[in-house]
């Protein structure tokens, strides 16, 4: 059974933009809005990893790839439906479905491959609130403070819970395609902001903890 993709990352170092405009009121952005072509994270080592994200006609990410594994990710669209390809080197492939609700966020996501795989999402004034995954009796819950996701906490997974608490500098988040609060392990939905509105101000630090650390 398919778990949560969720790991800590490395430092988050360089996002290189191009174009610029206004979110509306659901945190989308406009039809122009501030496109993030490729982030970098370190470890501070000479081999940073490099993702590149290439763009539709209509603004909406398509194809992500990277200089580590060399894999790629492709997304498609179809009315109220989102399709995440994941292509890997030795040619293997997962694919997950995605419904869209009427604000242009995730409601459910089924796995192609593992059907009964399937994860929920509710919302709140377009903020993500739960996400309850067919695999544990327990919910993912992200608790909101002045319209900043301040801390997210897991179910068990592998027989320990995971807490993450984020911090915010006083700096006004600009609008862009991306969601920094989500930027743990690229590329996830949560990233591109498929799933509600993004913090008011740009995150300072996270701390993610278990319950033994």
């Amino acid at each position: 059974m398919k778990k949560i993709l969720y790991f800590a990352i490395a430092m988050f170092a360089v996002i290189s933009f191009s174009a610029c405009s206004d979110e509306d009121d659901n945190g989308h952005t406009s039809n122009n809005p501030i496109l993030v072509r490729q982030c970098i994270y370190t470890n501070g080592d000479d081999n940073p990893t490099i993702y590149t994200f290439e763009y539709d006609n209509q603004n909406r990410i398509v194809r992500v790839t990277n200089n580590y594994n060399h894999s790629e990710t492709q997304f498609s669209y179809s009315g109220n439906t989102v399709t995440e390809t994941l292509i890997y080197t030795n040619g293997g492939f997962d694919t997950r479905i995605c419904q869209l609700n009427a604000d242009g966020y995730i409601e459910s996501i089924t796995d192609y491959q593992y059907p009964e795989d399937l994860q929920l999402y509710s919302y709140k004034n377009g903020y993500l609130q739960e996400m309850h995954a067919s695999w544990s009796n327990d919910q993912w819950i992200y608790n909101w403070d002045n319209g900043n996701l301040i801390s997210i906490s897991e179910p068990i997974v592998w027989d320990t819970r995971w807490d993450k608490t984020i911090t915010y500098s006083q700096v006004t988040a600009v609008p862009i395609n991306i969601n920094i609060d989500y930027i743990e392990e690229c590329p996830e939905f949560q990233f591109f902001g498929f799933m509600g509105k993004q913090s008011k101000f740009l995150p300072k630090k996270s701390i993610q903890k278990n319950e033994t650390d």
